[in-house]
C-alpha cells in the first residue's frame, strides 16, 4: 500500500463509521434526540448520562472521566498509546468494523497513516486555541457581518489568529509538518495566520483543514494582495517540510450529508454556515465554483441524494451565476438533478448571498426558493429570449443550435421528452420541423456520445495500466453538522 493509499483509507474507514453504532456495541446509549445519545462507561454513577455522543458531529464526551474525540479515539480508549505505537492496531479494528480490507501496511504506510491522524489532532488542538482567542467584540463582528449566532461559532469553533504567537503550546514536531508555519532551516518561524478569522473544516469529528478570513487585522502586505481568504502552506518543492497529508482536498460542510436525501451548495464559507445553522445540509468549495478536479469527489458525495440545490451570490457581474451553471452540468453530467435558486437581490445593491440573504429570512424563507428553483435544462430554456415578430426560419436555427449546445449534457430520454414538448413550445415550432430537427441533432449525439466512451475507455485503461487497477469511488451518507 502507498503511503498516499494508507492516508486515503483512514477516511474510508471513518466515512463509512457511524460512532452511535460503534459504541453502541459497548454501552446502552439512550436517544436524547437531535441527533444526541447518552449512556456511562462503567462502573455506572448516579446519572447514568455522562457520556454524550452526538451522531451529527461524529463525537462523544465522557464528563465523569474528562476523555472524548471520534471514533479511533474510542476504539483506541484501552490502549496504553493508541496515538503512538498502538494505532496500526486501533486502526486494524476500525477498518474490520468497517467493513474495509487493509493491505499489509509497511512502516512507511503506518508512519503515513500516523502522521495524517496526528495533524489532524492538532488541528482540532489548533481550532481550540483560536477559539479561545474571541472577545466579546468578535463574537459580535461575526454575528453583524454574517449573521453567525453565539452558539453556532462555539458549536463550530470558529476562532480568531492573534497577531502574537498562538500555537506555542502545540506539539512542535506536528506543528511543523502542518502547513500552519512557516519553518526556516528546520527552525520554526513565524505563524501562517494573523489577525484572521479562523473556520475550521470539521470531518468526521476532526478538524480537517482551516483557512483565515481577513479583517482589519490582518497585516497590510496581505491585505494589499488581495489575500481575502488565506488557505494553508502544502507540500511541494521549496516547503518539503510540509506534510503530503495536508491538502485542500476537502469541501466546508461535508458532515451535514451524512443521512440527508438534498443538498444546497453555495461558493462562500459564511454561506455555507448560514445553511447549517438554520438545519439544511450545505457544503461550499469556498470558491465561485468547483475546480474540474474537484468534480469526481463531488459526484461521490451527491450520488446518493435525490436532488441538489445550487444557490451562488445574486451579483450584477453573473460570476455566481457562472459557477452555479458550471457545477450544476457537472452533476446533470453525471444523472444527478441540480436545480438552481436565485437569491432576491434588492434594487440599489450589487450583491446579495445566503448569509446577506438569512439575517432577514428563515428556514422556511429558504425552503419556498428551494420549491420555486428551476432545473438546470429548464433555466437554461427560460434565459432564451424569442423576438415575437421573428421568422420560422430564424426559430428553427435557434432552436437547433440550444438543442445541440445547450443541452448537450441532458440525458437521451429527458433530452427527447423536454426537447419535443418544453423547447417545441417556446420556439413555436410546427411538428413536422421539430422532428426533422430532433432526428438529425440526435445522430450527431449519437456520435458524439460514442467518441466520448471511446475516450473514456482509452483513458481507463491507461490509468489501469499505469496503476494496474481501478479504484472505485466509495459511497458515503452524512447528517447535518450539530455539536452540542
Amino acid at each position: 500500500m502507498s503511503s498516499t493509499g494508507s492516508r486515503d483509507k483512514i477516511e474510508e474507514i471513518k466515512d463509512r463509521l457511524d460512532i452511535v453504532d460503534v459504541i453502541g456495541r459497548d454501552i446502552t446509549l439512550q436517544n436524547d434526540g437531535n441527533g444526541v445519545y447518552s449512556g456511562s462507561v462503567p462502573p455506572v454513577g448516579k446519572s447514568g448520562r455522562s457520556l454524550k455522543v452526538d451522531r451529527n458531529g461524529q463525537l462523544w464526551n465522557d464528563t465523569k472521566n474528562g476523555k472524548g474525540g471520534d471514533v479511533l479515539d474510542w476504539i483506541g480508549r484501552g490502549f496504553g498509546d493508541p496515538k503512538g505505537a498502538d494505532f496500526p492496531e486501533v486502526l486494524r479494528i476500525a477498518a474490520d468494523l468497517a467493513g474495509v480490507e487493509l493491505e499489509e501496511m509497511t512502516e512507511e504506510d503506518r508512519d503515513a497513516a500516523k502522521e495524517k491522524a496526528d495533524i489532524h489532532n492538532l488541528f482540532t488542538a489548533a481550532a481550540e486555541v483560536y477559539h479561545n482567542n474571541l472577545t466579546p467584540e468578535l463574537y459580535d463582528f461575526i454575528k453583524d457581518k454574517w449573521g453567525i449566532t453565539r452558539e453556532t461559532v462555539d458549536l463550530l469553533k470558529i476562532g480568531y489568529a492573534t497577531k502574537g504567537r498562538n500555537l506555542n503550546d502545540l506539539d512542535k514536531t506536528t506543528l511543523k509538518k502542518s502547513g500552519l508555519v512557516f519553518v526556516n532551516g528546520g527552525l520554526l518561524g513565524g505563524e501562517v495566520f494573523t489577525g484572521r478569522i479562523i473556520f475550521p473544516y470539521w470531518k468526521n469529528g476532526k478538524v480537517v483543514y482551516l483557512i483565515g478570513r481577513e479583517t482589519e487585522e490582518t497585516p497590510e502586505a496581505e491585505r494589499e494582495k488581495g489575500m481575502k481568504y488565506k488557505k494553508l502552506l502544502v507540500h511541494k518543492e521549496g516547503r518539503e517540510y510540509v506534510s503530503p497529508s495536508v491538502q485542500n482536498s476537502y469541501f466546508y460542510g461535508e458532515d451535514s450529508l451524512r443521512g440527508s436525501y438534498y443538498c444546497v451548495i453555495t461558493e462562500g464559507v459564511a454561506d455555507c454556515i448560514a445553511m447549517l445553522q438554520a438545519g439544511i445540509s450545505c457544503i461550499s468549495p469556498v470558491t465561485v465554483q468547483f475546480s474540474k478536479h474537484d468534480h469526481p469527489k463531488l459526484i461521490s458525495l451527491a450520488k446518493g441524494l435525490s436532488k441538489v440545490f445550487i444557490c451562488n451570490d445574486n451579483e450584477t457581474n453573473k460570476a455566481g451565476l457562472k459557477g452555479a451553471l458550471s457545477t450544476a452540468e457537472a452533476l446533470e453530467g453525471a444523472g444527478i438533478e441540480a436545480r438552481l435558486i436565485e437569491l432576491p437581490k434588492p434594487e440599489g445593491i450589487d450583491k446579495i448571498d445566503i448569509a446577506d440573504y438569512m439575517k432577514d429570512h428563515n428556514k422556511d424563507d429558504f425552503k419556498k426558493l428551494m420549491d420555486s428553483s428551476s432545473r438546470l435544462w429548464t433555466y437554461k430554456l427560460n434565459q432564451q429570449v424569442i423576438n415575437p415578430g421573428s421568422e420560422s426560419l430564424e426559430r428553427l436555427r435557434a432552436f437547433k443550435v440550444f438543442i445541440s449546445n445547450d443541452l448537450h449534457g441532458m440525458a437521451s430520454g429527458e433530452w427527447e421528452i423536454f426537447v419535443n414538448n418544453e423547447v417545441a413550445k417556446k420556439y413555436r415550432l410546427n411538428k413536422k420541423d421539430v422532428k426533422t430537427t430532433i432526428e438529425e441533432v440526435t445522430k450527431s449525439r449519437q456520435g458524439n456520445n460514442t467518441e466520448e466512451k471511446q475516450e473514456d475507455s482509452e483513458e481507463g485503461r491507461t490509468r489501469k495500466g499505469a496503476h494496474g487497477a481501478n479504484f472505485p469511488h466509495s459511497k458515503r451518507g452524512f447528517r447535518h453538522i450539530q455539536r452540542k
